[in-house]
């Protein structure tokens, strides 16, 4: 009995030997993808002074592919940040991880998409660990329940990095070209560009099947309060959802909705304001053309002005 506790014991040691090493590993597939502006957005996001007037737009890729942030300058004369990058880090990433940098008099615009709200969403996917990956700091905002919810894709993430390390060196070494999930994809505001130029692709329809979970609402109402105790200013604008997919959740979000106006959150605009048709979406029902991009944009200004003049 001893030698087989023994066994096991020794099993269970190299197995998380086995994970975290390769956790630990270098990436070696893509070490400039979409995950690694968030240095780039956190040094936007730093390099103002308490006096700027700032407008920063946070959320998932419907806010990194949904805005163009120069209009929102240029129509305001204010500094505009668009920190959005992928949904899938979860609504209490988003919200924790802006709110150190949070200043007097900001104007903090959030898009949360509407999966959110709904099953575990808010603590985010397997992508949020990719983020842990290429930014370790990352680790120290994350809850015991996120780690907890989290654990199979750690090990997923680290055996695809085996791979990729032992593969490396059996690839020839080519010149890429730029996709639409890099780093070099955003401009100087933080809003994603590069995808102007690419083809569109097939919009897949969305269904939301999860169950409706008000913690996620407790979330966004807790940390609006810590936003307001710093002078900030919280304002809710609905996601670009598609609108194929917009209908088939039309109860789903009106669940959203309803939720939104019991809890008195400022809202800009409708939901159905910012879904828009396909033939403004690029490759997936949250991500716009550079026409889509524009057209929100010109919205969400119009919303915004007689509450900031």
């Amino acid at each position: 009995m001893i030698q087989f506790l023994k066994k096991i014991i020794l099993f269970f040691f190299i197995f998380c030997s086995f994970i975290v090493v390769g956790f630990l590993l270098p990436d070696k597939s893509d070490p400039e993808n979409m995950h690694y502006s968030i240095y780039d957005k956190h040094k936007l996001l730093e390099n103002t002074t308490t006096t700027d007037k700032r407008i920063i737009l946070i959320g998932g890729s419907n806010v990194g592919f949904g805005f163009y942030s120069p209009s929102i300058t240029s129509a305001f004369n204010t500094k505009t940040i668009n920190a959005g990058i992928h949904g899938g880090y979860g609504l209490s990433f988003m919200l924790d991880d802006i709110l150190p940098f949070v200043q007097k008099n900001d104007i903090i615009i959030f898009s949360p998409e509407y999966e959110q709200f709904f099953g575990n969403d808010f603590y985010g996917s397997d992508v949020l660990i990719q983020l842990v990956d290429a930014k370790p700091s990352v680790c120290k905002s994350l809850s015991i329940k996120q780690w907890y919810l989290h654990l199979p894709n750690i090990c997923k993430i680290s055996v695809l990095k085996w791979r990729s390390f032992i593969s490396h060196p059996l690839k020839e070494k080519s010149k890429s070209k730029l996709t639409a999930y890099e780093r070099k994809s955003y401009n100087e505001f933080g809003d994603a560009v590069a995808h102007w130029n690419f083809p569109k692709e097939t919009i897949v329809e969305k269904e939301i099947i999860s169950e409706f979970n008000p913690d996620a609402m407790d979330y966004l109402l807790e940390k609006q309060e810590l936003i307001q105790q710093k002078g900030a200013q919280l304002f809710i604008v609905y996601p670009s959802l598609n609108r194929p997919s917009f209908n088939k959740n039309s109860n789903k979000i009106e669940k959203v909705v309803k939720q939104f106006i019991q809890k008195k959150m400022n809202l800009l605009g409708s939901p159905k304001r910012y879904s828009f048709p396909d033939s403004l979406h690029f490759d997936s029902p949250y991500h716009l053309t550079k026409e889509g991009q524009l057209l929100r944009t010109k919205l969400l200004i119009e919303d915004l002005k007689p509450l900031l003049n």
